[in-house]
C-alpha cells in the first residue's frame, strides 16, 4: 500500500520538519484515545523543537504568526495566577501540565514549516478517523455486553469531553466532504460516518452533545436566515427548519417531562392496609419521594416482596445490581411505583422477565424498557430536578449537583470579585461557597462543573475578561472566523462549557487548540481559493 505523496517526507524538508507533521497527525489520533499518549507526543514535539534550533528561522516565522502570542499569554495569565493560591505546589503543577498546550501548541505550529491544504486535511481527517474509531469500538462494547451500559459508548474518556469530539466529528466530515472537491464515494462515506456518529450520540444520550448538536443546528440556520448572500427561499427555508426544530424539542420535552411531574391524588390508606397474602403494608409517610406520579414508599410488604424477588432474580434483594450500586431494594421500589403497583409479593409477580433483568440491569422505571438512551436521560433529568426541589440534596443527582455547585461558585466570587483565589485555589473557593449556602451535600473539593464560573472564581472579572479578549483577539488577528468547521468548534464548546469545566482539562483543551492552530496558524493568509470557507 502506497501512501499519498503529501504524507510522506518531501526532498526539501528535514527529519525534524517531518516529525512536527506527523506529530500533528498523531495528537489528531490520540485525542479520544489516550491522554498519556497525547501528551507524550506534545512533549516529544518540543523536544524536537529544541534540538532541531534555527531559532532565527523560527523566530521570523512566528513574527508572521505573532497572533499566536495572544493564546500563549492564556497560559502566562495562569502562571501569574499562582501569586495568590491555597494550594500547595504539587497541585499547583498539576494543573498548569493540564494547560501547557495553550503555550506549546501555538508556539510549535507558529514557529513550524508552513503545511498546505492537502497537510492540513489530513489532520482533520486523522481526527475525524480517531473518532469514528473509538464510537465504532464503543458501539460493539455495548452490543455485546449491553449490561455496562452507556459508559462503553465513550471506552477511554469521560463522555462529556468525548461527545463534543463526537459533534465536531459530524459536522467535520462534512464540511470536508462537501467543501473539498471531493469524490462521490468520499462525500457516501462522509455523510455514512456523520450519521453512525449522530447515532452513537442519541444512542448513548450524551445531554452535553445533545445541547452542543443543537446549539451548532441551531446557529447555522440562524446563519442562513441573516445571511445576505442567500436567497429568499433558502432563508425562509431556515426560517422553516428554526421553527419546526423548535416545536419539535419543545414537544420531546413535554412528552418526556409529563411523566414525571404528572399529578396523581395520594392514594386511601383504609381498607388497603394488608396484601393479597395478608401481610400488613408499611407506609413512609415522611418520604414523599414519586415516580411517574406515584409514591414509591407507599404500599411496601417488604417481607413478602423480598421472596418473590428473590425467587425470581439471581441476585439479592438486598444487594447489589448489576451496574455495583448497592441500592437493588430501592430500585425495585421505584419500578413498581412507575407502574403505578404497590411493594408487594403480587405485584412483583406481574413483571415479566426483561422487567426483571431490567431492575438486576439498575432500570428504575419501566418507561426507560420502552425508550431510547436520550430519552432515558432526559427523563433521568427530569426527575433528579424533581428530587432536588423536594429534597434540597443533590447528593447523587447530576443536574441537581451542578446547580449546587454553580449557587456555590458564584458565592465564591462574590466574596472575591476582582482576581478571585488565584490558580490552584478553586477547591478552597468552593468548600467556601458550598459552606455558604449551606449545602447538604457533604462531598468537597469539587469544581464547578463551568468554565465561565471556573475562570471567574480563580482569576476574577479581570482575568477572566482577560482571557476571553486574549481569545478575540486571536480570532479576530488570524482571520480564522472566516472558516466554517472553526465557527462551529467555537459554538460546541462554548456551549458546553456551560454544564462542564471543559477548557481546565488536558483533552479537551488540546482539541480546542488543535483546531484553533489549524484555522487559526496552519491556513493563515494560505491559498484557499480551493477551499470555501464560512458558506
Amino acid at each position: 500500500m502506497r501512501f499519498p505523496d503529501f504524507i510522506c517526507r518531501q526532498e526539501n524538508e528535514s527529519w525534524h520538519e517531518y516529525f512536527y507533521f506527523m506529530g500533528m497527525i498523531i495528537i489528531s489520533l490520540m485525542l479520544p484515545f489516550s491522554r498519556l499518549l497525547l501528551s507524550s507526543i506534545q512533549i516529544l514535539l518540543v523536544v524536537n523543537w529544541l534540538i532541531e534550533c534555527r531559532f532565527a528561522v523560527k523566530k521570523e516565522r512566528f513574527f508572521v504568526h505573532r497572533h499566536a502570542m495572544y493564546l500563549m499569554l492564556v497560559f502566562v495569565l495562569f502562571v501569574v495566577a499562582m501569586a495568590w493560591t491555597y494550594q500547595p505546589l504539587d497541585r499547583i503543577y498539576v494543573s498548569l501540565k493540564d494547560k501547557a498546550p495553550f503555550l506549546t501548541l501555538p508556539l510549535l505550529a507558529a514557529t513550524g514549516r508552513p503545511l498546505d491544504w492537502q497537510r492540513v486535511q489530513a489532520i482533520l481527517i486523522a481526527f475525524i478517523f480517531s473518532v469514528f474509531a473509538v464510537s465504532l469500538a464503543g458501539f460493539l462494547m455495548f452490543v455485546t455486553n449491553p449490561e455496562a451500559g452507556r459508559t462503553t459508548f465513550s471506552p477511554f474518556m469521560h463522555h462529556l469531553r468525548f461527545g463534543i469530539m463526537v459533534v465536531m466529528a459530524i459536522f467535520l466530515s462534512i464540511w470536508l466532504a462537501h467543501k473539498a472537491n471531493a469524490p462521490i464515494k468520499i462525500k457516501v462515506v462522509a455523510w455514512l460516518i456523520a450519521i453512525f456518529l449522530t447515532g452513537i450520540m442519541f444512542l448513548a444520550g450524551w445531554i452535553t452533545a445533545l445541547v452542543a448538536f443543537g446549539a451548532t443546528i441551531g446557529y447555522l440556520l440562524l446563519k442562513n436566515i441573516f445571511s445576505v448572500k442567500k436567497s429568499p427561499t433558502d432563508r425562509a427555508f431556515a426560517a422553516l427548519a428554526l421553527l419546526l426544530s423548535v416545536a419539535v424539542t419543545s414537544a420531546v420535552l413535554y412528552f418526556v417531562a409529563e411523566p414525571v411531574f404528572r399529578q396523581i391524588p395520594k392514594p386511601q390508606i383504609t381498607g388497603l392496609e394488608r396484601t393479597r397474602y395478608g401481610n400488613p403494608y408499611y407506609h413512609d409517610f415522611d418520604n414523599l419521594s414519586l415516580e411517574n406520579g406515584h409514591l414509591v414508599y407507599w404500599f411496601i410488604a417488604e417481607v413478602e416482596l423480598r421472596k418473590a424477588w428473590n425467587d425470581r432474580s439471581r441476585l439479592y434483594f438486598d444487594g447489589y445490581d448489576n451496574q455495583g450500586s448497592p441500592y437493588l431494594k430501592g430500585t425495585i421500589f421505584r419500578y413498581l411505583a412507575s407502574k403505578g403497583l404497590r411493594k408487594d409479593g403480587e405485584s412483583l409477580n406481574s413483571l415479566k422477565d426483561y422487567e426483571i433483568r431490567a431492575i438486576e440491569n439498575g432500570v428504575p422505571n419501566y418507561l426507560h424498557t420502552r425508550w431510547p438512551g436520550v430519552l432515558i436521560r432526559l427523563h433521568q433529568t427530569f426527575w433528579e430536578i424533581q428530587e432536588y426541589r423536594r429534597t434540597g440534596n443533590p447528593e447523587g443527582f447530576s443536574l441537581a449537583q451542578r446547580i449546587e455547585l454553580w449557587r456555590a461558585a458564584w458565592s465564591a466570587f462574590l466574596e472575591r470579585p476582582i482576581v478571585g483565589w488565584g490558580k490552584g485555589g478553586v477547591h478552597h473557593a468552593m468548600n467556601f461557597g458550598l459552606d455558604q449556602i449551606q449545602s447538604q451535600w457533604e462531598l468537597r473539593n469539587i469544581k464547578p462543573h463551568n468554565q465561565y464560573l471556573l475562570y471567574l472564581i480563580t482569576l476574577g472579572i479581570v482575568g477572566a475578561i482577560a482571557v476571553f479578549v486574549f481569545m478575540y483577539l486571536f480570532i479576530q488577528k488570524s482571520g480564522a472566523w472566516r472558516f466554517l468547521p472553526f465557527q462551529i468548534m467555537m459554538v460546541i464548546v462554548f456551549s458546553s462549557m456551560l454544564g462542564e469545566d471543559l477548557l481546565d482539562f488536558q483533552e479537551p483543551i488540546s482539541f480546542f487548540l488543535l483546531f484553533m492552530v489549524v484555522f487559526g496558524i496552519l491556513l493563515y493568509k494560505s491559498n484557499t481559493s480551493n477551499i470555501e470557507t464560512s458558506q
